[in-house]
Order: C-alpha cells, then structure tokens, then sequence
C-alpha cells in the first residue's frame, strides 16, 4: 500500500490507522452477494408495497447505497447489518483501493454532484469521497463538491415545497439519518440521498430497517453468503431465545434506540427486562444469534490476534468496493484499523 497515497485523517482530527493486510472477495462470493441483493430488493418491496418488478425494468433501485457489515471465514460471508439510511465510509474505500493498486468500477456508481453532512464531524471523509470520485477521471464526477452548509444550500434551491409530494431530491447524497418528525410522511428534513428511495408508484421507502433482514433470512438460500439465525416476535416468544445472542433495534433513530443509547445489545439480558421485553413483542427490536469473527495477527500490533469484519458497499445489486476493519473491541465500528478489501468480479 502507498502510504503516500492514504488519507491521514478521515474522522473529525484523529489519526486514520491503516495496515496493509486486506482480504480478497472470490469471485463466487461476489457473484452471491448480487444474487442475495437481487432478491432483497424484490423481497422487501413486494412485502411492503406489492409486486414492484416495474422498478427494477425502469431503474428505479439504481439510487439504492448499502453498506454491508460482515464477518467471514475461508469460504462464507455472514451478513450481520445491511445500512441503507447513513452510508458513509466510501472515501475510506475508494482511497485505500487507490493506494493499494485495486481497481474500482466508478463507471458502476451513481452519485450526485451535491454532497453534504448533518455532523461536521465526518467532514474529512466526505470530501475524501468527492476527492476520489474526481480522481476517477469520469467527467461525471469532475463538477462534485461538498457543502458543509448543506440544508440551507438545498433550500436556496426549494424556497416553497410540498413534504408530500417535493421534498424528495436526487440531487443530494448525505451522512447522517434522517429525521423525522411523523414518519416518512412529515420529516424535519427533506428527503434526500441515501436516506429514502421513491418507487414507481411514488411511495417514499426507507430499506434501513433491521427487520427487513431478520424477515429475508426465513427467505434467502445461499452457499456463500449466510445470515445468522434471526428471532421474531411472535414466531419465538421472548422466554425462548438463548442467552448468546444478539439484540438489535430495528431502527437506529427511533425512541426507543435513544432511550438505551444503543442500536446493539450483547447477550440477553437477565431478569424481566421489561422495556427490552416489551421492544421485542411490539417488532422494534429484533434478536439475531452471535456469530464469532475470525482473527487475524497485524503486524505492528501490541495484540497477538485482532477480530476482523468486512464493509462491502453496494449499489443496487453491484458491490462495488469496500475495506477491513481489525479491532481488539468487542464491537467493531470505524475508529478500527483499516485494510483495503479486494473484491474480485
């Protein structure tokens, strides 16, 4: 990896921590992965809004952004989270694969040209995102920019506007989730990029949900890419689920997330665990079984062995890029040490 090439800093000023140990995605693997979001999609919208195949014939999911979280062995990729509301970390990607000689498809990413955040705290990656996509070299991405302001900017634009009806624009992609006040039907801010997708029939859909996922694991069939075991009310009753699990809310900004000041729990809980209880029964709160990582020896490190998790950005059907996060923490979450991830096609 050209050290000279790595972003130093891609959160608020902390020093970015980099290794040249990476991971290669086999073919069969990336060939799944497309199988698995294909049928997502289609199981998602047709669960939510009816048969929507009308979408896929005219395009409509190609403004969909994932960011997948995963853990994997020799030969299988366990999907733990699909993130489909705040999907941030495509500077760190693009420029690790830079810097490491990978070649990515940017003729197979759709963006915007405005790009804007709620917290100025991911600032340095969103402009190394932008930064990226101008090195490219496609014509497409030369006129990008970021605007720290970015609401108001978009307002410029939107001086009077319906919420029901123009307060949706492809014209903005933004870190950050999206707030809302009633719904998807009153947000306190527009509707933007990747935060909520329109369907042909004009419904507004967010694919963020972690339920979303526990319903498609009763679905989804694959060799490579699995799923962990996924409990549901009312299917497994509270009392049944094992204490080696993991409890995740369904939503990450909703009330009840806040109240508990996390999105994941590990193990269940003992005693009542009334509100946890009560979370679970009423479908804010799924429970999904714990899946050991795999680990690694990183060279440099002061541990003998680092956990490794795998973040694969998709778009559409289509992985695109991604990167490897080694921790020594229980949860592994972006101020991890970074490697690039070589998806092969």
């Amino acid at each position: 990896m050209d050290e000279s090439i790595v972003a130093p800093v891609i959160y608020k000023n902390e020093k970015h921590k980099t290794t040249n140990q990476g991971v290669i995605l086999e073919e069969e693997i990336t060939k799944e992965l497309r199988r698995f979001f294909h049928e997502f999609h289609t199981f998602v919208w047709k669960k939510d809004y009816g048969n929507l195949n009308r979408d896929y014939k005219e395009g409509h999911f190609i403004e969909n952004y994932y960011r997948l979280d995963a853990y994997f062995d020799n030969n299988t990729l366990n999907v733990l989270e699909i993130n489909a509301s705040f999907v941030d970390g495509w500077g760190t990607a693009f420029n690790l694969a830079r810097a490491s000689g990978i070649k990515v498809s940017f003729d197979k990413c759709h963006f915007p040209k405005k790009f804007g955040s709620t917290s100025s705290d991911y600032l340095p990656e969103l402009e190394l995102f932008v930064d990226e996509l101008k090195k490219s070299g496609l014509k497409h991405f030369e006129d990008c920019k970021v605007f720290e302001s970015w609401k108001t900017e978009w307002l410029k634009d939107n001086q009077t506007y319906d919420w029901g009806k123009d307060a949706y624009s492809k014209d903005w992609y933004v870190y950050g989730r999206g707030e809302r006040e009633d719904g998807l039907s009153k947000p306190k801010l527009p509707r933007v990029l990747p935060w909520v997708q329109k369907s042909h029939s004009g419904e507004y859909h967010t694919m963020d949900s972690k339920m979303h996922l526990a319903l498609f694991s009763k679905e989804w069939n694959g060799n490579f890419v699995k799923i962990p075991k996924h409990y549901i009310a009312p299917e497994t009753s509270w009392e049944d689920i094992p204490k080696k699990v993991v409890l995740k809310f369904c939503e990450k900004d909703s009330d009840e997330c806040k109240r508990v000041r996390q999105s994941v729990l590990f193990d269940k809980p003992e005693g009542k665990s009334k509100f946890l209880r009560k979370c679970y029964e009423n479908k804010m709160l799924i429970v999904q079984d714990f899946v050991r990582p795999s680990s690694q020896k990183i060279e440099g490190s002061i541990y003998e062995k680092e956990d490794c998790q795998i973040i694969i950005f998709i778009i559409c059907n289509e992985p695109i890029t991604g990167y490897v996060q080694y921790s020594n923490k229980y949860i592994i979450n972006d101020n991890s040490t970074h490697g690039p991830l070589l998806i092969k096609n």
